[in-house]
């Protein structure tokens, strides 16, 4: 997949640069293995950074950080958009 790739996340930290390309490959790998071909101008577009854990979300105080990445296949020319998220 030769797509286009667009982020705002901050490459500059290693964890989530390293992130970014494990993300990139994973869904790359899920449109190779179920033959999903994309239209040239369709681009993939990610949102990765750090949430809170589950923890915290239960009521019980948390310091742990998780990356959490929220991906969008957007074409401009079909006007769609996919939107999902990986954890």
């Amino acid at each position: 997949m030769t797509q286009k790739v667009y982020t705002d996340a901050d490459l500059f930290n290693r964890e989530i640069l390293r992130q970014t390309y494990e993300d990139i490959t994973t869904i790359q790998d899920c449109l190779s293995d179920n033959l999903v071909r994309l239209y040239d101008s369709i681009v993939l577009v990610l949102d990765v950074f750090y949430a809170e854990d589950e923890g915290e979300e239960l009521g019980r105080p948390s310091n742990n950080k998780v990356i959490q990445t929220i991906y969008h296949l957007a074409g401009h020319k079909q006007r769609a958009s996919l939107m999902s998220k990986l954890e």
